[in-house]
């Protein structure tokens, strides 16, 4: 008899339980044995592979609850698989990131046609770098006019300029 009346009242504690709501979770709690997914917006074994895959192996320090990072490459459009996927598939609670080019917000902003993200949606973590002290190159076929920057700028028709994306910039 009192194993009977111990059972019911267990079996009305858990249904009493499903139906309080559930407490907060700290972020801590939150990322505890938890995998986070970084997505790596382009092809495996090239720069921004390899630098991807270093913040994966760092990251966990700074996130409270130190979350394991799995990488995951997934290239295509310039990077706009990628932040699509992030945007209309992934999870919304913080387990996935992605890495992405600048140039994919940028599209986002200019509205090209294969977006199907709002860029002022997304939340940007931060950068690898400042971009205060580096170098970019800038390719222009042979018979081209210009040999330097300042060529360009003299130039009495537009030079049509290409990004990551894929899409006109200029």
């Amino acid at each position: 008899m009192a194993w009977r009346i111990a059972r019911s009242a267990i079996a009305a504690c858990a249904v009493l339980s499903g139906l309080m709501p559930a407490a907060a979770q700290s972020v801590e709690e939150f990322y505890a044995g938890r995998t986070v997914t970084l997505i790596i917006s382009f092809g495996a074994g090239g720069l921004n592979d390899i630098a991807g895959r270093l913040v994966a192996q760092h990251l966990p320090r700074f996130i409270p609850g130190h979350p394991r990072i799995i990488v995951q490459n997934m290239p295509g459009a310039g990077g706009l698989v990628a932040a699509n996927h992030l945007y209309n598939a992934a999870p919304q609670d913080g387990s996935v990131l992605v890495q992405l080019d600048r140039s994919v917000a940028q599209s986002g902003i200019r509205g090209a046609a294969n977006v199907k993200f709002d860029p002022l949606k997304f939340t940007w973590l931060g950068s690898l770098s400042n971009y205060d002290n580096e170098a970019y190159l800038l390719w222009v076929n042979v018979s081209h006019p210009a040999r330097t920057v300042a060529d360009i700028n003299r130039l009495a028709t537009p030079t049509r300029l290409g990004a990551v994306s894929g899409e006109p910039t200029c």
